[in-house]
């Protein structure tokens, strides 16, 4: 079964996210990785999904 790659999700859509909600959401995803988490974890998931939101939100508005 192979691991998720989350962080190269988001690293794929940097350039279509907010510059405020990519930076908010880095900075989660690294306090989670800090305190112990996995970047596999259903946290990082979360984080990345709510980046995506933000993604095709800007999408659509172009």
């Amino acid at each position: 079964m192979n691991q998720p790659d989350y962080l190269a999700e988001l690293e794929e859509i940097s350039d279509k996210v907010p510059p405020v909600v990519f930076a908010d959401v880095n900075s989660r995803i690294n306090d989670w990785m800090l305190s112990g988490g996995k970047a596999t974890d259903n946290y990082v998931k979360q984080k990345v999904d709510y980046a995506k939101i933000w993604a095709e939100k800007g999408a659509k508005e172009r």
